[in-house]
């Protein structure tokens, strides 16, 4: 690896550090609200996921393109909340030996386009009922009903690539400043 790698482990915040420097990240689906709202259960269909799943990451690669920098940040917490610098130091030193390790288990991504079966691409409003949706919207905004409102759709495609293979192109084609992949069961 050509690039020179520092490994930090720290216990406590430092400001010289990448905003994320560890901790937990995942997601909180809008239905979680019903926990607490005491609202009927929504449909579910085959898609759909738990209402939400965390993970602990207690090390991070964190990566300033602009200043050409990259930091290995350990912070030895444990699932308990437990830090150690002993356990933060251990756990840099294995992503530097992973680092190391020839990237045989990799899945190439090349420059080929993802396999996919564009006959199989199906959403869940057709345009008609997504346009007739955006206008309930409206009304209900103007009538005070409610302030904000998130349409979405669901997109499905059929593919033959790993998820992490069409991330990586997704992340060449449109690189989003905050953007992960939590891949599901």
């Amino acid at each position: 690896m050509a690039a020179r790698i520092r490994s930090i482990w720290r216990a406590k915040p430092d400001n010289r550090l990448p905003p994320f420097a560890g901790g937990w990240i995942g997601w909180l689906g809008y239905e979680l609200g019903a926990a607490f709202d005491h609202q009927p259960d929504a449909a579910r269909d085959e898609f759909t996921r738990d209402d939400g799943e965390l993970a602990l990451h207690d090390w991070v690669i964190a990566w300033d393109h602009q200043a050409g920098r990259c930091w290995l940040i350990s912070t030895g917490i444990d699932r308990s909340g437990a830090a150690s610098s002993e356990r933060g130091r251990t756990r840099a030193e294995m992503v530097l030996s992973r680092l190391a390790a020839p990237p045989d288990h990799l899945p190439s991504t090349g420059d080929r386009p993802s396999t996919i079966d564009h006959m199989s691409i199906g959403r869940s409003h057709t345009p008609d009922a997504y346009r007739g949706a955006v206008t309930t919207i409206i009304d209900a905004v103007r009538c005070g009903e409610i302030f904000q409102a998130n349409l979405s759709q669901r997109w499905v495609v059929a593919c033959h690539d790993t998820p992490l293979a069409v991330y990586r192109r997704l992340r060449i084609a449109a690189p989003a400043s905050h953007a992960a992949l939590l891949p599901g069961d």
